[in-house]
């Protein structure tokens, strides 16, 4: 974003354009998406934990269930790809599933794959993981003492002339607070294009 860009928008209203097709009943979810036959459906379990220990997975009872293809885990997922790129300056790794301990409660630890959505979130029950509690850091203020892992700064145009005339400021306790934003996919795999077979059980 240019400087330029920035004294544009920052301060002012910005008009929305994304309303008018949900407030008229002419959005589009993930429920909406076509999806080919034998789609496999992705049920993911998450830590109730906000840190702890991974110190076992039993996937058994849930790969026993009718229908259910695999159960992917955090050891899958260091065999099968990377870590994400983290961009924090600690060295850190990011994986797509929780490998020797969970981080933060709702940290995904499992994926049941089925091909029923009902069925998938049914087998979720049935992934048996043993956690070893370790301490929280749920104060974000005490938290920032020592554990900082990153530290920047952006700025964009020129903040101090876009809102000098406006004299209301506000102070929050709690810090910045961001909502994730929930995304769906709806994936094929083509042989012809990437050869070699799905990993399954």
């Amino acid at each position: 974003m240019t400087d330029r860009m920035a004294s544009a928008r920052v301060g002012r209203s910005l008009e929305r354009f994304e309303d008018f097709p949900l407030l008229t009943g002419r959005g589009r979810y993930a429920g909406d998406l076509p999806l080919a036959a034998g789609t496999l459906h992705a049920a993911v379990l998450r830590s109730p934990h906000a840190h702890a220990e991974i110190l076992a997975i039993d996937a058994s009872r849930a790969l026993a269930m009718p229908g259910v293809d695999c159960v992917v885990t955090g050891d899958d997922a260091r065999g099968w790809t990377r870590p994400f790129i983290a961009a924090v300056r600690s060295p850190i790794e990011h994986w797509c599933l929780a490998t020797d301990r969970v981080r933060y409660q709702g940290e995904p630890v499992a994926v049941v794959l089925v091909g029923e959505r009902y069925r998938a979130e049914d087998a979720l029950d049935a992934v048996e993981v043993t956690y070893r509690p370790l301490p929280a850091s749920v104060d974000p203020r005490a938290a920032a003492i020592d554990d900082v892992v990153s530290d920047r700064c952006f700025r964009y145009g020129d903040p101090e002339a876009a809102f000098a005339p406006r004299p209301i400021g506000l102070r929050s306790p709690h810090g910045i607070r961001a909502t994730a934003a929930r995304r769906s996919s709806a994936l094929s795999w083509l042989p012809n294009i990437c050869p070699g077979r799905m990993p399954t059980r």
